[in-house]
Formats: structure tokens, sequence, C-alpha cells
């Protein structure tokens, strides 16, 4: 797994990224970052990806040719180009499911790189070889930091538990999706009667949907943690935080308790 220390060697890289994303600007662009963890390079290899964030998919026998060249896979990156439309360019700042489901068979950070025509508007990375962020505080990205994934970097730094991560794009609770029941079981969690609730338990809510579409850690002393969502996929003024249960009760829908192994 790669330490903070290395994934931090990449900012010495951003300027290569920015470059690229500006050199296919309007378009959309693979690249991706090889060679010893001391001594990283970026190269662009868009000939490996299909770069569309609905279907974006690459071609692992090609990007292993590549290895041969370059020395070891590091992390992959992403770019794209705003357009300056709210509504087209807000999905920009966040992972698609795609995407997601390419870092995972990859197994190495992916980054995103968000240009306009003349600079970088954005750039975040995602993945578990990425460092983990305090629970407290973090800004809302879906995806990245929303509130399943509070949930796992809870259970992975409390109870040395990794959960699964489930691709996902935004609004995936209005698109026929039902990800927290149909996910719970399989991560470990067995439902449990709301007497018997205890620290580091679980709990789903449903909101304005017709499946659990929320969900939280509970911390004791009837509070619990939770990075609620607005309207925006990504908000860097929503923040995880600790809460009063009590004010969201009437939304719950399901208690559970983590049961599985100890897996890290």
């Amino acid at each position: 797994m790669l330490g903070i220390t290395q994934t931090r060697l990449f900012e010495g890289l951003h300027g290569a990224m920015e470059a690229h994303a500006l050199q296919v600007f309007p378009g959309e662009a693979f690249g991706a970052v090889f060679g010893n963890p001391d001594r990283p390079a970026y190269h662009p290899v868009d000939q490996v990806a299909d770069n569309s964030r609905a279907g974006f998919r690459i071609d692992r026998a090609a990007l292993r040719r590549l290895e041969e060249t370059h020395g070891a896979l590091l992390a992959a990156v992403h770019t794209r180009s705003a357009t300056g439309d709210d509504d087209a360019d807000r999905l920009l700042f966040i992972p698609s499911a795609a995407e997601m489901r390419a870092q995972a068979a990859l197994a190495v950070p992916f980054g995103v790189v968000v240009c306009d025509r003349s600079r970088c508007i954005d750039r975040f990375w995602f993945g578990d070889q990425c460092p983990t962020l305090p629970l407290l505080n973090r800004p809302f990205r879906h995806g990245v930091t929303d509130c399943y994934s509070l949930i796992r970097d809870f259970y992975r730094q409390d109870r040395n538990v990794l959960l699964p991560d489930y691709p996902r794009d935004w609004d995936w609770w209005v698109q026929g999706l039902d990800l927290y029941r149909a996910g719970f079981e399989e991560a470990g969690f067995r439902a449990i009667d709301p007497a018997d609730a205890d620290d580091a338990d679980a709990v789903m809510f449903q909101m304005r949907s017709k499946v659990p579409n929320h969900a939280a850690v509970l911390l004791g002393g009837g509070y619990m943690l939770h990075h609620p969502a607005g309207v925006r996929p990504y908000d860097p003024f929503r923040v995880s935080y600790r809460e009063p249960l009590a004010r969201w009760k009437r939304h719950v829908t399901h208690w559970v308790r983590y049961e599985g192994d100890q897996n890290l």
C-alpha cells in the first residue's frame, strides 16, 4: 500500500498532469504514473483507455505492456474539461461508478484532474491505497468522502476492518439501486434490535427516497458520526460531524452490527 509519503510525491507531477489536461481540452484523457516510488514519472497513455466518464474502461493488457518500458504502475489519472455550465459540470468533481470499478481493478491511487480552458480548477485522489482522512470535518465528495466512505474509514481506522466498496454514481438511490440493503450482509453486518444497539453499530436512514440512502455509525451517549449530503455531489462546505441520533430517528430503517472478520 502506498503511504502518505509516496502519495505526496505525486505533487511534483501535477504540472505534467495539468499540461496534459489542457492539451486535450475540451476532451478528456488518461495518464498514469510509473516507475519507482522514489522517482515516479507521469506519462499520457490515452491509447489504453475509453475516456468517457459513463463508460470509462482501461485496456489493462496494454497498460501492463507499458510497465515493461516505464516501470511499475503507481497511479492512474483521468483528466476532465469543465464547460462552465453548472448543470453539466457538477459531476466532474466526483468519480463515476465506472472510474471506481477501474480503480478497484488497478488497485492503485486514482487521480482526477479537472481543468477549464486555462487552468486546473480541482484535483482529487481516491482508492484504498490512498491515506484516509480524519473522520471529522472532511468535505463531502460523493464516492470519495460521502456517508458510506465515512463508515468504511471508521471501521478501517477504529476496528481494523476493510469493508467492501461499491462503485456508485450520484443519485444511485433514484436510479433503481438499493446499495445499503443489498450490501450490508455481504459486508459482514447483521440486523439487530434497536434496543441492543451499541457503540460502533450502524444505522440506515431513508429520506425522500424509496430505499435507504444514508447511514451513520453510533458513537455512544446518544450521538452518531455521519456525513449528510446536500443537493450537490461535491460540496466542500458540507462536512462530516457528530450529531445527536434523536434528530434522525424518525428516518431510521435498519440497525446493524458488524460481525465479520478483522481483515487488515
